[in-house]
C-alpha cells in the first residue's frame, strides 16, 4: 500500500527517527475502515484493515502522532513478538526470549493484560506466566526486579492469544484511548468517545463544509456527541490532556512526543474561531447537569443545552446541519414495547421539522428500529460494547410533512389491506367473546396470514402487545419490515390505541 499522501514536512520531522516499526490499532467492531481512514490521514502507512483492529506501519513519532491524535481507535499496540506456545511452558519460554531490559527495569511499575483465548491456558494465568518470564528476565540482568501495579503502571504488556499464536506488545496508551484526559461525570451506560467519533465520521462530520457546521442531539445525556463533534470540527486532539500513556517504558522517544504535542496545539490554535453550532436536549436535568459540566471540562463554552422533550423538539435557526441520536434500546424485557411510541414520534419529529437535515439514530433493538417508519438509506452495524446496534442513515425530504398529532404521514402498503380485514374482523368476534367470558387479556391475531408473521395480543383497552416470529428464510429481510411496519400502522387504527 502507497502512503498517503501527505507532506512529509508535516508527517515527520528531520530530527525524527527513521525505522519503520509495525503497529497495531484496536478499535470497537464495525469501525475498522473509518479507523483505517483516519490513520492514513495521521501519516500511517501500510495500513491493512482486520476484524476489530487495523495494522499499520511507521515511525515511533507516526506512533506517537496516531496516540495523540487517533479519535476512534481505543488502543494502539507496538508488537515486540510473535511465537507459537502450545501450553504454559511454551508461553514461558516465548516471553523470556524478548530483550525486556530495553523496554523496562526495576525502576518502573508495569501490568500485564491478556486479550483472546490459547492453548497456553485461561487468561490469569497467563498474565501470572508471562510477569513470571519478564520478571526473572530482568532480575537475571539487573539484579532486582520490578513491581507490579495492576491500577497505574509505568507500563502496560498486552498479549493475545489465539489458538497456539501468541503475540506480546506494548500498550503505549496505558488505560485506553477513550478516556480524552477530560474529567467526565455521566448517568448510565454513557457512549464511549472513541464509538462516538467513529459514528460521527460514519455521518460525515469531518467533511462538512460551510460558514457554520449546526449538530443537535436530542437525548444528548452526558454529553458525549457534542464534545466530539466540538473538537473534531476545530481540530482537538482527543491526547492533548491524555498525556503518554507507558511513562515507564525506556525506549520512549519524550523529544518525538514533545514534537508531536506542540504540532497538535499549533493546530488547535489555528482551528479555534471556527463557527459551530452545537444544541443538546435531554429530559432528564441530572443528565443535563452532567453535559454542562463535561462541556466545560473539554474546554467547549458555546454548545446550548435545553431541557425537553422529542414532542416539543424544534430545529435551531439557520441552514439544516446533522441530527445524531442514541436512543433507549429497551435492553431489558418488557422495555423495547414501552419504548416503540418513542421511537415512532422520533421517526414524526424528523419528517414534520427537520426537512433538509441529515439525521443518523443509534439503535440496539431491529423492532424498534421499524417504529421510526423511515426506511434507512443505509446501515452500519457496530459494537457498543456488548451490545450489536445498527447506526442508521434516516433521509429526511426538504420539505417537511405536514398534518396533526400522531403519524398522519404514515401510510401502510397496499398489500397491508388483507391484514386489517382479518384483523378488524378478529376483534369483531373475539372483543364479544372476552366480554362473555369476563376476561380483557386474550390473542387477537396468530400469523393467521403467513405474509403477516407476527402475534397480536390485547391487554385491557389501551394495552396491546405485538410480537413478531423469525423470518422465513424465503422472505426477503426488506419485505419482513414493509410488513412490520404496516402491522405498527394497521393495529393502533383498527383498535383505536395510541401508537
Amino acid at each position: 500500500m502507497e502512503p498517503p499522501a501527505q507532506d512529509s514536512s508535516e508527517a515527520r520531522t528531520e530530527e525524527a527517527p527513521t525505522t519503520d516499526n509495525d503497529f497495531f490499532a484496536t478499535v470497537a467492531r464495525g469501525a475498522e475502515d473509518v479507523l483505517a481512514e483516519e490513520l492514513a490521514e495521521l501519516g500511517a502507512y501500510e495500513v491493512e484493515v482486520v476484524h476489530g483492529g487495523v495494522h499499520f506501519a511507521g515511525s515511533l513519532e507516526d506512533g506517537y502522532r496516531v496516540c495523540v491524535g487517533t479519535r476512534i481507535a481505543s488502543r494502539i499496540l507496538l508488537p515486540l513478538d510473535r511465537f507459537e506456545a502450545q501450553d504454559a511452558d511454551g508461553l514461558y519460554e516465548g516471553v523470556a526470549r524478548t530483550q525486556w531490559t530495553d523496554h523496562l527495569g526495576p525502576e518502573t511499575t508495569f501490568a500485564v493484560d491478556v486479550a483472546g483465548k490459547g492453548t497456553a491456558g485461561p487468561g490469569k494465568f497467563v498474565a501470572l506466566k508471562t510477569k513470571d518470564a519478564i520478571v526473572d528476565v530482568i532480575r537475571e540482568a539487573e539484579g532486582s526486579r520490578p513491581s507490579i501495579d495492576k491500577i497505574d503502571p509505568g507500563l502496560r504488556v498486552h498479549v493475545h492469544l489465539s489458538g497456539t499464536q501468541v503475540t506480546v506488545s506494548i500498550d503505549l496508551v496505558g488505560r485506553g484511548l477513550h478516556r480524552r484526559g477530560v474529567g467526565r461525570t455521566g448517568g448510565a451506560a454513557p457512549l464511549k468517545e472513541s464509538l462516538a467519533a467513529a459514528l460521527l465520521r460514519m455521518a460525515g462530520w469531518h467533511r462538512r463544509e460551510g460558514e457554520e457546521l449546526v449538530l443537535l442531539d436530542p437525548m444528548c445525556g452526558s454529553g458525549t456527541f457534542l464534545i466530539e463533534a466540538a473538537w473534531m470540527a476545530r481540530d482537538v486532539a482527543p491526547g492533548l490532556r491524555r498525556g503518554f500513556g507507558a511513562p515507564g517504558w525506556r525506549a520512549h522517544d519524550a523529544k518525538a512526543f514533545a514534537r508531536v504535542i506542540a504540532a497538535a496545539e499549533e493546530r488547535k490554535a489555528a482551528a479555534a474561531d471556527r463557527p459551530v453550532v452545537l444544541v443538546g436536549v435531554d429530559s432528564s436535568e441530572e443528565q443535563l447537569g452532567h453535559a454542562r459540566d463535561n462541556l466545560k471540562a473539554a474546554g467547549v463554552t458555546d454548545a446550548v443545552l435545553r431541557h425537553g422533550t422529542l414532542a416539543d423538539l424544534e430545529p435551531p435557526e439557520g441552514p439544516p446541519g446533522l441530527f445524531v441520536v442514541n436512543p433507549p434500546y429497551g435492553e431489558r424485557l418488557g422495555e423495547a414495547g414501552e419504548l416503540g411510541p418513542l421511537y415512532s414520534e422520533l421517526g414524526d419529529v424528523l419528517k414534520r421539522r427537520f426537512p433538509g437535515w441529515s439525521a443518523w439514530v443509534l439503535s440496539g433493538n431491529r423492532a424498534l428500529d421499524k417504529r421510526i417508519g423511515l426506511r434507512p438509506a443505509s446501515k452500519r452495524v457496530v459494537m457498543n460494547g456488548p451490545i450489536e446496534c445498527r447506526w442508521l442513515e434516516i433521509p429526511i425530504g426538504e420539505q417537511a410533512k405536514s398534518g396533526g398529532d400522531g403519524p398522519g404521514w404514515r401510510k401502510a402498503s397496499a398489500e397491508a389491506e388483507m391484514f386489517e380485514n382479518r384483523l378488524r374482523k378478529n376483534h369483531k368476534r373475539l372483543s364479544r367473546w372476552a366480554l362473555q367470558n369476563e376476561t380483557s387479556a386474550y390473542r387477537l391475531y396468530d400469523a393467521d396470514i403467513p405474509e403477516f408473521n407476527v402475534a397480536v395480543d390485547v391487554y385491557g383497552d389501551d394495552l396491546i402487545r405485538v410480537e413478531e416470529y423469525r423470518r422465513p428464510k424465503k422472505v426477503e429481510e426488506e419485505v419482513a419490515d414493509r410488513r412490520l411496519r404496516d402491522v405498527m400502522l394497521v393495529v393502533p387504527q383498527v383498535l383505536g390505541v395510541r401508537p
